[in-house]
């Protein structure tokens, strides 16, 4: 098992576990009976799937963003846990369940128009659980606190046993000048991130520039690009704002000025 990855948030996880009866007849009689594991089922239903951890998951190749999925590829064996959270007569706790060896296999697609109501899907994967080499499947444990429970499963999966703190760095950094007048602005984060805006503005009449945004394969790198080139001699404001990463927590809304050079 190499370096563990943030998967994504659950929507559903759905486990089936098979176990079969092996019976010890005597006298005529059943003597013993031991229920054993055979095999089992999990299903990940995510609100998204980064495009690195599909090509982990799959054993695809992924080129930038894009994921090559070849006849023979063979996914790998691997991890898979989450934090489950409990209420039982008033009080909280929180259980980090872990499953030992699961092998995915690639997933099908149901896709449709939208219609009268807004219909909110993830994204499924569908693996099968199996005993490890120490004839594991499963382990669990509960905990009071939700970061007890993280860095609990954070340590099986070879994740870290805390969680990282999120952070932002910009290019253009804050107060940068002479910058180029057809510059992209990127935000690179510390963790993966689930959901936020970004907006950019004259930071003059505080005009909103058009831009199209898009994150890289792992999540962490916002690039904002201009649909136009930039003013010259001009100042910019970039903004981030209710940025959320994949362990809930949200960053300081975040606002940066820059300015652009003559365009000489």
């Amino acid at each position: 098992m190499g370096t563990g990855k943030v998967m994504g948030k659950a929507m559903r996880i759905s486990t089936t576990i098979s176990a079969d009866p092996v019976i010890q007849y005597a006298d005529d009689g059943p003597a013993e009976v031991v229920t054993e594991f055979n095999s089992g089922t999990i299903t990940n239903e995510n609100n998204d799937l980064m495009a690195s951890v599909v090509a982990d998951l799959l054993g695809h190749t992924l080129l930038v963003v894009v994921i090559i999925a070849k006849a023979d590829d063979n996914p790998p064996y691997c991890r898979v846990g989450w934090v489950e959270s409990r209420i039982l007569n008033n009080v909280r706790s929180y259980v980090g369940q872990v499953y030992m060896r699961v092998k995915y296999s690639p997933p099908g697609k149901d896709l449709q128009t939208k219609g009268q109501s807004i219909t909110f899907t993830g994204a499924t994967l569908n693996g099968t659980i199996m005993l490890n080499a120490d004839r594991e499947y499963e382990r669990h444990k509960d905990f009071t606190t939700l970061n007890e429970a993280i860095a609990y499963i954070d340590k099986l999966l070879n994740v870290g046993g805390e969680i990282p703190e999120l952070t932002v760095t910009t290019v253009p950094t804050n107060a940068a000048t002479g910058v180029a007048l057809d510059a992209d602005v990127v935000a690179t984060f510390s963790n993966v991130i689930d959901h936020g805006s970004a907006a950019l503005f004259n930071a003059t009449t505080y005009e909103p520039v058009e831009f199209s945004s898009s994150f890289d394969g792992t999540k962490k790198i916002l690039t904002v690009s201009p649909t136009e080139n930039l003013t010259a001699s001009t100042k910019y404001l970039f903004v981030l704002t209710g940025v959320v990463d994949a362990y809930n927590q949200a960053l300081e809304d975040k606002a940066i000025t820059f300015t652009t050079g003559t365009g000489g």
